[in-house]
């Protein structure tokens, strides 16, 4: 048995033992297995013990028995539950018998909403976040980040159409999704080891100088690792996506140009001895060719979400979650010309064409109000830091939402994967932010209160 297989089963059954005696220990143990997926990360087959589901059931006893149910008087939960009804109501006015590889997509997103909100309801701290982003972020940027120095140290080598992941990130473009959004949790991750208040959650000895220069250190060869691993599967829109977030991070962080002209020389070396992967530069120039010269995968795009269309029009409540591959020969207009039960290419228009209209609308709102209540919370944070425990964090951690649910926005427009983990626990995180800045807020409450406090609390 190699030492990483030892691990990762220590790991798990320490998860598990800790699970039967605490809801938050369930909740990291499912995380840990929707992320990572350790199951398929050893060299022997564990999948007959079922370890996924006894997660999930853990989980879901842990919050039963301490009467944890979800948090509905929060807009984003509403507009996640209203989202979920119409998929329902798509889902038996129309619906089909293959939903694709999520298998009944109906009963996977009712899960995973599920799930997300009780996870919401479990966090109880800024303590609590940072060790749940540990569990998501660390392991899955640790195999994106191997990869990715694998293809730098076989000088470029291009990983495009790499099959090797299994989960909701399956294949190439949707794995390269996922990394560009870990990517802002690894750097959130990176913060927190110079702020000395997150650094206390930690047993003492995390704090000692050389630990965290190690610490420091691996995360930012994992970050870049990562990026570049996201370069070698030439996914051209979370290459893209995962650039211009970089840069928002930037502003919001408010990095100044000194750090800006420290950059630039370590750019160059980066150029001049770490080649670009192989076929990456001509796959991101083929995005922007003229019509007539765009490749193959560019062109059937603007066609599927036509068909969505199509679909959405036909369909007021939509076709149903999971059914536009099934319905699409019927709508496809030109034969078969892109192949047969082909992919939408696009969660937004995924959305449109499964939910229609109406659902759509609600998919767009998650994302307005998430944003709104980010920016909300970045704006209490710096404005009144001595109203919280650990306001650098909940500045930084906002910062890292807005930039992460940002990858997905631009990038998930090109990729059908609406129904993915990290998306919605991202709103979760923000909902049981919201809560504990406002519990901090209120208890930390001057004996006078202003009108501009006042409104200052409306406003998370």
């Amino acid at each position: 048995m190699a030492t990483r297989d030892l691990f990762i089963l220590l790991l798990t059954f320490w998860l598990i033992y800790r699970a039967v005696g605490s809801s938050y220990s369930a909740m990291l143990l499912y995380w840990w297995f929707a992320f990572f997926r350790p199951q398929d990360r050893l060299w022997f087959d564990i999948s007959s013990w079922r370890l996924p589901l006894v997660a999930a059931a853990l989980f879901l006893i842990a919050t039963i028995i301490r009467r944890q149910t979800p948090q509905l008087n929060d807009s984003i939960t509403k507009l996640m539950l209203l989202w979920l009804g119409m998929a329902a109501i798509a889902h038996f006015s129309m619906g089909c018998g293959n939903a694709g590889p999520l298998g009944n997509a109906l009963v996977y997103m009712s899960t995973l909403i599920l799930m997300v909100l009780l996870s919401e309801r479990v966090i109880e701290n800024e303590k609590n976040i940072v060790y749940l982003l540990i569990i998501v972020a660390v392991p899955f940027c640790y195999f994106a980040s191997k990869s990715g120095i694998g293809s730098i140290l076989g000088g470029g080598a291009s990983n495009y159409g790499a099959k090797d992941f299994t989960g909701v990130f399956t294949g190439s473009n949707a794995f390269a999704l996922g990394t560009g959004m870990m990517v802002f949790l690894m750097l959130f991750l990176l913060q927190q080891t110079f702020n000395t208040k997150t650094l206390s959650y930690f047993p003492s000895v995390m704090s000692h100088r050389l630990i965290l220069l190690f610490m420091r250190g691996a995360i930012l060869v994992m970050t870049g690792a990562c990026v570049y691993y996201i370069m070698s599967l030439q996914s051209r829109g979370s290459s893209l996506a995962t650039f211009f977030a970089l840069f928002v991070f930037a502003i919001l962080n408010k990095v100044k140009l000194k750090w800006f002209l420290m950059v630039i020389p370590a750019a160059i070396l980066i150029v001049a001895f770490v080649p670009l992967p192989e076929g990456y530069e001509e796959r991101i120039k083929s995005a922007f060719e003229d019509k007539e010269e765009l490749d193959e995968s560019a062109k059937s795009r603007p066609h599927f979400w036509a068909t969505a269309r199509l679909m959405a029009s036909d369909h007021i409540f939509g076709v149903g979650p999971g059914c536009y591959q099934s319905y699409f020969d019927y709508y496809d207009s030109t034969g078969g010309q892109f192949g047969r039960s082909r992919s939408v290419h696009s969660s937004h228009f995924q959305v449109l064409s499964e939910t229609g209209y109406t659902g759509l609308l609600v998919w767009i709102l998650l994302f307005a109000f998430t944003y709104r209540r980010l920016f909300a919370l970045r704006k209490s944070a710096r404005s009144y830091p001595e109203r919280y425990q650990n306001s650098k964090l909940l500045v930084s951690l906002s910062n890292t939402l807005i930039c992460s649910q940002s990858v997905f926005l631009l990038a998930g427009s090109f990729y059908a994967l609406a129904y993915n983990d990290l998306l919605w626990l991202i709103w979760a995180i923000t909902i049981a932010t919201t809560r504990i800045m406002k519990q901090q807020f209120h208890a930390n409450a001057p004996s006078k209160t202003s009108a501009a406090y006042d409104s200052e609390a409306q406003a998370m």
